[in-house]
């Protein structure tokens, strides 16, 4: 059993350095503002998805496991990661529609 919580427990320091590249992406870069593309915020939707499914799983190993202060941590971790999915998503509409 110790062995499978190992690869759990690093999930969210992976989880939330995806997180943070992702929120950094849209800052700016040498003092100038990068433009970003419909498909810059595609891919970051798809990495940020990608960050949802694995905090869910590692969040049902955790219930699994019974493991009360891991699934707290987790879901805290779980709400940042949806919010982030949710902002891509105005990001990309506003994106859209200015391109149409």
């Amino acid at each position: 059993p110790q062995n499978t919580q190992t690869p759990q427990k690093a999930a969210p320091k992976k989880a939330t350095s995806a997180t943070n590249t992702a929120s950094k992406s849209s800052g700016k870069k040498n003092g100038k503002q990068k433009v970003r593309t419909v498909e810059d915020v595609e891919r970051d939707i798809e990495k940020a998805e990608a960050l949802v499914k694995e905090v869910e799983d590692a969040l049902a190993q955790a219930a699994l496991e019974a493991d009360a202060a891991r699934l707290t941590e987790l879901s805290a971790e779980y709400e940042t990661a949806k919010q982030q999915v949710e902002a891509l998503l105005v990001e990309w509409e506003t994106l859209a529609d200015a391109a149409s």
